[in-house]
């Protein structure tokens, strides 16, 4: 036994007690990213039976030679490499086949767990109802409290650093908001979705073959999950944030919200969704808590709106292409 595993397990007791939690993470020129992301699910997230797995496309930079590095060291860390570019949805198709886990979690790269000491334990909590068959966890923090009571102090900076780093990252945050506060009525969710709900976190054996072509995969979880006759919970003890989220600037943004305006356009028209309702609700969220937003942030989102409703009048007459030819995918700088 490595000696990073039995250190792990002093630390976190006996697995046997708890189910094994698959975290999934798509690996695609990540350099900047994937060390820390890594580093962040293996010592930070505390868990006695998890297994993580990289799924890493030929990718230009060293993601491979990273991700192999944290392979060697510790045997819960795999690696899924293909010489070719699949995509994001095609690695994870991949790595769903290859993971063990009786639950799993779709971890993007650029993202951390806020509550990374007790995030897996909650989660499971959820799951001990076998009618649970996915969670939606809030990513953002609430605009009043300008806090989140499950962040732990260290990443605090980090969320603020993330959100002021620009006027689109403030608004991108904001809006984010908005959506959590308007989607948490439908919960429990069950049956057929009338507004668009995302997760990442599911019972193993209710999600397979997502359609490479959906651009927003993490809605087509969410429909697989339903479609089988499971609930869909909220999760307000689990704390997920993107601390390299949104581009800072223009042209960027309107290249990453043209793939995802015409992949909306595929996610409507399969799943029948309601957009004026969930247009209508986020603007009603909003007005009803006008008093309680920043000054800076009604700024941001206005901004924003402005670019937004600009992308889509480039995006529709794009409707009929595939989403990830649309445009290129916008780099991190």
């Amino acid at each position: 036994m490595k000696k990073a595993d039995k250190i792990r397990r002093k630390e976190n007791g006996n697995k046997r007690k708890w189910p094994k939690i698959s975290l999934l993470v798509p690996a695609y020129n990540e350099e900047a990213v994937i060390d820390n992301a890594l580093k962040h699910l293996v010592k930070d997230v505390k868990y006695p039976n998890k297994e993580i797995v990289v799924g890493v496309d030929k990718s230009d930079d060293r993601t491979l030679e990273i991700a192999k590095k944290y392979a060697k060291k510790y045997s819960f860390v795999k690696v899924d490499y293909s010489p070719k570019r699949r995509g994001v949805i095609g690695a994870f198709n991949s790595m769903l086949k290859i993971c063990t886990g009786e639950i799993i979690i779709k971890f993007d790269a650029d993202r951390k767990f806020g509550n990374p000491k007790t995030c897996l334990y909650n989660i499971v909590r959820y799951f001990k109802n076998p009618r649970v068959g996915g969670i939606y966890y809030t990513g953002e923090i609430d605009w009043k409290k300008n806090s989140h009571p499950y962040v732990e102090l260290e990443y605090w900076p980090e969320i603020i650093a993330e959100r002021e780093r620009s006027i689109i990252t403030r608004a991108e945050n904001f809006l984010t908001v908005l959506q959590v506060q308007y989607r948490r009525q439908f919960f429990p969710v069950k049956g057929k979705m009338k507004i668009p709900i995302d997760i990442s976190c599911f019972r193993r054996g209710l999600v397979n073959n997502i359609d490479t072509s959906m651009v927003h995969d993490d809605v087509e979880f969410a429909y697989q999950v339903l479609k089988k006759g499971y609930i869909i919970e909220f999760a307000d003890n689990v704390f997920n944030f993107c601390n390299f989220g949104s581009p800072t600037k223009v042209k960027p943004l309107l290249q990453q919200k043209i793939k995802g305006n015409v992949g909306w356009i595929l996610c409507y028209k399969k799943y029948d969704l309601n957009f004026g309702k969930y247009a209508i609700g986020i603007s009603t969220t909003f007005l009803k808590n006008f008093y309680k937003c920043r000054f800076k942030d009604i700024v941001a989102l206005s901004y924003w709106l402005i670019l937004y409703g600009f992308s889509w009048l480039i995006s529709i007459p794009k409707r009929h292409q595939h989403p990830t030819k649309v445009w290129k995918r916008w780099k991190r700088k």
